[in-house]
């Protein structure tokens, strides 16, 4: 709760910051912008984006609704501000060393201003389309274990249910997951923003009981869902609507296959798969959240290995650095014997918005050799 909490004042602090730099360079396009309410209005879209993730027990719920909606597209529209604050400053640097009379300086600084606008415009309105337009990925596995017939797996991660991703995003979420009718169901954790009070108080998780699946519908918990110390809680209601939260546990969801949910890598550093027994040709599937075990998977026998965590970045140009930091950030790789598969995830973090890979559903096939 604590690390939550300061997490999202870091963010507002880091946002009135950059609210100065706003507020000179859209001060240019004149009017109120140029004024204390211009200025107002810059600081008040980081605070915006807080409240609703540190004072949500102290607002109604139609205000914490609306500051989620608007403080994330706030957030991001800070976001893609601080990059283009830093074309706008190396404009005034060189302003300053031609001395420019100030008449020339405001007549550029005007067109980068529109310049810059138009290009948020452009993200945001493009972003909320793709955010808003999930896909299904279709992967097909071949696999010499002794399965009994064809297994369909549907996979999805990152639902972040919280102020912005409510009842009506998670009826969709059925509805996209049922008509693939899959075999078993498979949630990959982040199933909470990370305020469990919040998601509990709108309710927000009851049409997931419309999930079904003839060998069962199943999760691992995310390092969001930790964030809230509710876990306990989260864990129960999930159980209530059907679904089983794995967490460092086994379960045999059909002969000749058996399930893997590990804890997240940051709360169950320890968190391991079980090696494969001698003789034994189960095909083993792996779920866990962030995609950072899986060598340690493959090393110990695993066939499949399922993580989402990443976004794909979410946010361009975010993806020059998950790619980076994780092994396989998104996408498909052979680890061994063992596939591994990290999704895009369904939901979205702040803002329903997304600038690169779409929300998507993995439909995963194997077939018997």
């Amino acid at each position: 709760m604590r690390r939550r909490v300061v997490f999202y004042l870091i963010l507002g602090m880091t946002g009135l910051v950059a609210a100065l730099g706003e507020w000179r360079l859209y001060g240019h396009l004149g009017g109120w912008l140029a004024g204390w309410v211009g200025l107002c209005f810059w600081l008040a879209l980081p605070l915006a984006f807080v409240a609703p993730h540190v004072c949500e027990r102290q607002l109604p719920l139609w205000i914490v609704r609306l500051l989620g909606f608007v403080g994330g597209y706030g957030f991001a529209f800070v976001y893609y501000a601080i990059l283009l604050l830093v074309p706008f400053a190396m404009l005034w640097l060189v302003a300053l060393l031609s001395g420019w009379p100030e008449h020339v300086y405001d007549g550029y600084a005007r067109v980068y201003a529109w310049v810059a606008l138009a290009i948020e415009a452009a993200l945001l309105i493009g972003g909320s389309i793709q955010a808003r337009r999930p896909r299904v990925r279709e992967v097909e596995v071949v696999t010499q274990r002794h399965i009994p017939r064809p297994l369909r797996l549907a996979f999805l991660s990152d639902l972040h249910f919280g102020a912005v991703l409510g009842s009506g995003f998670a009826r969709r979420l059925v509805r996209d997951v049922q008509r693939l009718q899959a075999d078993i169901i498979l949630v990959g954790g982040d199933v909470i923003d990370g305020n469990w009070h919040l998601v509990d108080r709108m309710r927000s998780l009851r049409p997931l009981a419309g999930l079904d699946a003839p060998l069962g519908v199943y999760a691992v918990l995310g390092n969001h869902d930790n964030y809230s110390q509710r876990t306990r809680e989260e864990r129960k209601a999930l159980r209530q609507l059907g679904i089983h939260v794995l967490v460092d546990d086994v379960v045999m969801v059909e002969r000749g296959v058996t399930l893997v949910g590990m804890g997240d890598a940051l709360y169950y550093p320890a968190s391991s798969v079980p090696p494969r027994d001698e003789g034994d040709e189960s095909y083993v599937i792996v779920m866990d959240h962030e995609p950072v075990r899986m060598p340690v998977a493959a090393a110990a026998g695993a066939d499949l290995y399922l993580a989402g965590h990443t976004h794909a970045g979410q946010f361009w140009p975010n993806r020059y650095f998950t790619r980076r930091m994780f092994g396989l950030d998104y996408g498909e790789k052979w680890y061994r014997r063992m596939l591994a598969i990290v999704t895009s995830g369904y939901g979205a973090w702040g803002p329903q918005l997304r600038l690169g890979p779409p929300p998507e559903i993995v439909l995963v096939t194997v077939r018997p050799a």
